[in-house]
């Protein structure tokens, strides 16, 4: 059975989630016919608003195998909800079918909703259209052997299983945050500075850069950030049991400890 899929964010075309809908028909760009309302959090998030605006974006007809993908990423029924809705092409054409699409649920984000201002670039029919003024972050956008062996390297964690299991949310689009105790150093990191990310075995595996770079207590890590760093059911909760266990493991834990909080966005998969 095939199902079209309305995408909006990081699995558009150029965007690291894409890989995702690789061999999977390419149906049209097209427009909601349904109003919302989004954030941005390194990743748009929508809720319906019938005093927002459309939302701009790409359909693609998928299979059953790559619909429940999608929703093991989307994290479905507890995260976000898929939702049938009416679509239109974006030459304005009526579609014969209707989409899935997937809509941020409001117990899960209505509180970064009241604090994160609304997303507010539209193009230029008014469409909600997200990073469509920017040049995408495209997944293999061509670095060249001699450019990626440049940058400096890290990996995850401390030690080889959990280097591999954090790669993989991130190489998913699940993990876009980390942290570290400020005790350890900035560890090379800016803002705007790219490195590889090794994996347990030392292999390359992808291209990743620093997008925010704050300092924060322990006790000051919200729910925000706990989410964007992706592991567990994405809780705080899970997030301080998961991090004092991690620190006390390094002989760095305090619960007033200082911390460096790394947002990121994956550049490139390398091999």
């Amino acid at each position: 059975m095939t199902h079209r899929v309305f995408v909006y964010g990081t699995l558009k075309s150029g965007f690291p989630n894409h890989y995702l809908l690789e061999g999977c028909e390419f149906f049209g760009r097209a427009v909601t016919v349904p109003t919302y309302k989004m954030i941005e959090n390194g990743f748009p998030v929508i809720i319906p608003d019938p005093d927002g605006r459309r939302l701009a974006g790409e359909i693609y007809v998928v299979d059953d195998e790559t619909l429940a993908r999608l929703d093991r990423l989307e994290r479905e029924g507890s995260s976000y909800d898929r939702k049938l809705i009416d679509v239109t092409l974006a030459s304005g054409e009526q579609l014969p079918t209707r989409a899935f699409i997937y809509v941020g649920r409001e117990d899960r984000f209505g509180d970064a909703f009241a604090r994160v201002p609304l997303y507010a670039n539209v193009n230029e029919r008014g469409e909600l259209d997200w990073k469509a003024a920017a040049s995408p972050p495209k997944t293999g956008f061509g670095l060249s052997p001699k450019d990626w062996r440049e940058l400096e390297t890290f990996s995850f964690g401390d030690g080889p299983e959990l280097a591999d299991s954090l790669l993989e949310l991130v190489l998913s689009g699940t993990k876009r945050a980390t942290c570290w105790a400020e005790s350890q150093g900035l560890l090379s990191a800016e803002v705007g500075k790219s490195m590889v990310v090794l994996d347990g075995q030392g292999v390359p595996k992808a291209v990743l850069k620093t997008t925010e770079l704050t300092r924060r207590r322990f006790d000051e890590v919200d729910e925000a950030f706990a989410y964007d760093e992706g592991e567990g059911d994405r809780s705080l909760q899970y997030w301080r049991e998961a991090h004092t266990k991690y620190f006390t493991r390094l002989g760095r834990f305090a619960p007033d400890m200082m911390l460096w909080c790394e947002r990121f966005e994956l550049v490139e998969r390398l091999g």
